[in-house]
């Protein structure tokens, strides 16, 4: 054992189970099922996740009630027994592979999609009056329609809360005969138990609204339930909100609202009484856990439930490092420590932090592309931007059949990733890159905000010294290439330049240039002045925006579309103009750069009509362009095998070029 973290790494126990070690992977967005039967590769997914050491796998979130199907969030369904076969392959899979296995069982609510089209149903009806929700509304496309007032579907009827009840306690039956260990009641994070338990969303005026015992009655009768058809000695995790998230969700006009801490630790102790074995203490914000919140966001509710219960306490929420959740236990804030999310980046941190391999563990960097539609979420397989390989059978780094002599060129993220991949495929790998290893890694980790991308420039600098890669800080010729059997290309992007009159004046910034000066240089901000107008509001713009914002300046951003942000994932787009009206950062939509003078600049809007803004400087933030002039010439003049990967064949994010870095290592 690895004595920096002896208390992460001591056995513990839930109920009758003994567990190796006080590491569990959360239930999160880990499955996709079009017809509600468990997808064939989510065994295996499930098989690598236990295979890294965690002591328990907690796998879900798996629908409990006929009353709704797998439908658009595509969560498996547990409500029959045709399914039993699919669920018992994951749970034979999991403790295989040397971990427990548990079973969340949940349901989603109004934000379900109904067994019975246009039978949705909500808790209740009521207002929910939440400053700027409309907004929130729309950026996440009314997904969440149980928070939207007027509510648009039906209460549930006393009768089919009873169904409710019977239908957890039927699924609850149906895990245990596939062979899980235990099983997770889901009550938080606005899903359909949660929605019960909060009182912005739970307006009842029946045996199951208004008090704290009343809005908890469904969750304590599912508990009954489940011990009467499996037996008492069969542990029962609930999983239950801190309380409400952050912001308006908790506060409205400086008065506490919706679910707190107290009410849940009220619910807590009755569900010891009744024979709970843990408690996995949560709060709604662990859903989107964005790099700019602090590690362990629901440490603090899981800290004060276990000073008031004697059975475990289990929390999860940006518990990224192991040291960090060696503290959480030691300082006996919480029983055990879970991250989904890290162990999608490394499903092996527990065994590497065990062994003394803290610094091989591959960084989570918290970007949440393993919850964006477009990529994973409800459309396939899970992904995420550092591990090409999870979720993806058939994907893991092997032996290549024959060595050979390959070139990267240039040290991104998408040639770092490819320059390790290869070496431990076992080809002798040549790094050309002309500045410091990690290129715009570095612009992009400026902001605090943006620090855990910094985590991942130390890992491959890492990886780079401990696999010996021969590392040579030159531009590359095509002289220095000839030699190689295969080359990757790497080489990047280079920003856009607006060519108006002033745009090379002493006043004109780049975006890159600015971020690069103060974390890669270290000479700190220049003295752009106050007032700072930005050009263009994709993500390097706003985030630069908010960045000056926080240093104390007044950005404003002008975007030549109808929107900045435009093409961004909601979640980031909530996050990121959260900020920008946290901030009060000026945007201005439909217009366009005229002219650069000394101390102001002229746009001009969709009819044409002209604006003077006062302006001490600017920031060029207006896009980026392939560098794709080396990849052109070496496809003209060298017969060796050519594999462009990341913004050299187009401008990007991180995730394409750490997996086309990985998908073209494979291939050589």
């Amino acid at each position: 054992m690895n004595s920096h973290y002896h208390a992460l790494f001591q056995r513990g126990k839930i109920g009758n189970v003994e567990l190796k070690n006080r590491i569990f992977k959360p239930a999160a967005e880990d499955s996709c099922s079009g017809d509600g039967f468990v997808p064939d590769y989510l065994w295996q997914f499930y098989a690598e996740e236990a295979k890294g050491g965690a002591g328990l796998i907690i796998c879900g979130l798996y629908i409990a009630t006929t009353m709704e199907k797998s439908g658009l969030d595509r969560h498996p369904v547990l409500t029959d027994d045709t399914k039993v076969p699919g669920f018992s392959m994951i749970a034979q899979a999991i403790k295989d592979n040397g971990a427990k296995a548990c079973c969340q069982l949940g349901h989603l609510g109004s934000h379900g999609d109904p067994s019975v089209p246009g039978e949705h149903r909500c808790v209740s009806y009521g207002p929910l009056e939440i400053p700027g929700a409309e907004e929130w509304f729309t950026i996440f496309n009314n997904a969440y329609w149980h928070m939207k007032p007027p509510y648009p579907y039906k209460e549930y009827t006393i009768d089919e809360i009873h169904q409710l009840v019977s239908d957890y306690g039927d699924a609850a039956l149906r895990a245990k005969k596939a062979g899980f260990d235990m099983v997770e009641v889901h009550a938080g994070h606005r899903h359909g138990l949660g929605c019960f338990l909060s009182p912005l969303t739970n307006w009842r005026n029946d045996e199951y609204g208004g008090s704290v015992e009343k809005r908890a009655r469904v969750l304590y009768e599912i508990i009954d339930n489940i011990q009467q058809k499996c037996g008492k000695n069969f542990p029962i995790i609930v999983r239950l909100n801190g309380r409400d998230g952050g912001g308006a969700l908790h506060y409205q006009d400086g008065i506490k609202k919706g679910q707190q801490i107290e009410d849940t630790i009220q619910i807590a102790k009755h569900l010891e009484k009744q024979g709970v074995a843990a408690l996995n203490i949560s709060i709604q914000d662990t859903v989107i856990p964005m790099q700019h919140i602090s590690y362990g966001i629901a440490v603090d509710g899981a800290s004060q439930v276990r000073k008031a219960v004697n059975i475990p306490v289990l929390t999860a929420g940006s518990v990224q490092v192991p040291e960090f959740g060696e503290k959480v236990i030691e300082n006996g804030d919480a029983d055990f420590v879970g991250t989904a999310r890290q162990m999608y980046a490394d499903p092996a941190w527990p065994k590497k932090a065990m062994r003394g391999l803290r610094d091989d563990i591959k960084p989570c960097i918290r970007c949440m592309e393993c919850a964006n539609p477009e990529r994973h979420s409800w459309n396939g397989p899970l992904v995420c931007t550092v591990n090409p390989a999870v979720g993806k059978p058939g994907m893991e780094i092997k032996p290549a059949k024959v060595k050979r002599n390959v070139a990267v060129v240039g040290g991104g993220p998408a040639g770092m990733e490819a320059a390790r991949v290869l070496s431990l495929r076992g080809h002798k790998v040549t790094l050309f890159e002309k500045r410091k290893l990690g290129r715009m890694l570095y612009e992009a980790a400026t902001p605090d905000f943006k620090q855990d991308i910094r985590k991942l420039i130390k890992y491959y600098d890492r990886q780079m010294n401990k696999l010996a890669i021969d590392c040579r800080h030159k531009e590359a010729t095509i002289d220095d290439l000839r030699d190689y059997d295969a080359i990757v290309v790497a080489t990047g992007s280079n920003p856009v330049k607006v060519p108006v009159p002033g745009s090379d004046g002493d006043n004109v910034y780049s975006a890159v240039g600015l971020l690069a000066d103060c974390f890669v240089k270290k000479t700190g901000l220049p003295d752009i002045g106050e007032h700072v107008t930005i050009i263009g509001g994709g993500s390097v713009g706003v985030e630069t925006a908010i960045w000056l914002a926080q240093q104390g300046k007044k950005p404003t951003v002008i975007e030549m579309r109808d929107k900045v942000l435009a093409g961004e994932m909601h979640i980031t787009l909530a996050e990121d103009l959260g900020l920008i009206k946290k901030y009060g950062i000026d945007i201005l939509t439909n217009r366009k750069l005229k002219s650069i003078q000394k101390d102001s600049v002229t746009i001009t809007d969709a009819d044409g009509k002209d604006q003077v803004l006062d302006s001490d400087s600017v920031v060029m933030a207006a896009g980026l362009r392939a560098n794709d002039s080396l990849k052109d010439q070496l496809d003209r003049e060298l017969d060796a095998e050519i594999y462009p990967v990341g913004d050299c064949e187009g401008p990007r994010k991180i995730y394409d070029a750490i997996h086309e870095g990985y998908q073209a290592a494979l291939e050589i």
